[in-house]
């Protein structure tokens, strides 16, 4: 599809919402497995990055029954089949690592952090993502309307997960790769042993940035390998 025809096509696509009637939208997910088992597909992931305006217009908890009864539908349909979570966007990552540092009592450290994570987003996100400086700042940016929704749907997927509601977690990352190890060590520290994680989406947001020469995929999949747990998948 030309570039144009696709921003056209996504300009018009309108946010998720929690279904009117929810027998008519486990019939759809009952017909969509049959269909695509059929033919080998048997992993399913139930919706795309709700904590984006642009993609969910519900709330965490119509979220969580929503994913509740696609799964449900999805493993009825469809024995073999892997629930996959949505994805949360790479951006709410900074707020919860820099969180939990706050939490274990390292402020200057979860300062670092969020400064590090956001550093390319920073020039086109501000409002939203506040630089900051010291822990009242970054106490303050974390109470703003962006990073509380981000955290409230992260703590959804980790609820989820635990729950076994869903079976992978799926990844989405284009922060600056120094980002990665604080990155694992959080998934590590929300997610039980052993947790299936993929990285379903990874690149590099950097506006204006200088063009890397080597091919896209071959960057992210040397940090996934080296970086990621041995019990995970990336």
């Amino acid at each position: 599809m030309p570039a144009r025809a696709a921003k056209a096509a996504s300009e018009r696509k309108t946010a998720s919402a929690m279904p009117d009637d929810l027998n008519a939208y486990r019939a759809f997910v009952d017909a969509a497995v049959r269909r695509y088992a059929a033919v080998g597909v048997h992993e399913y992931a139930v919706e795309n990055e709700p904590n984006a305006a642009n993609f969910w217009q519900g709330n965490p908890e119509q979220r969580k029954r929503l994913v509740v009864e696609a799964a449900a539908a999805i493993r009825e349909a469809d024995p073999k089949a892997l629930v996959v979570d949505p994805g949360i966007s790479s951006t709410a990552y900074g707020a919860a690592i820099a969180k939990r540092l706050l939490d274990k009592g390292h402020p200057e450290e979860a300062v670092a952090a969020y400064q590090r994570y956001y550093a390319r987003r920073f020039p086109v996100r501000g409002r939203k993502l506040p630089q900051v400086s010291d822990e009242a700042g970054l106490r303050a940016a974390l109470d703003g309307e962006q990073a509380r929704g981000d955290l409230a749907y992260l703590q959804l997927a980790d609820r989820l997960a635990a729950a076994k509601v869903v079976d992978v977690r799926q990844l989405h990352f284009y922060e600056p790769w120094d980002n990665v190890p604080a990155l694992v060590d959080y998934l590590g520290a929300t997610l039980a042993a052993g947790f299936p994680v993929q990285a379903w989406e990874v690149g590099v947001f950097w506006v204006g940035g200088p063009a890397d020469p080597r091919p896209g995929p071959e960057r992210p999949s040397r940090w996934w390998r080296c970086c990621w747990p041995a019990e995970c998948s990336g």
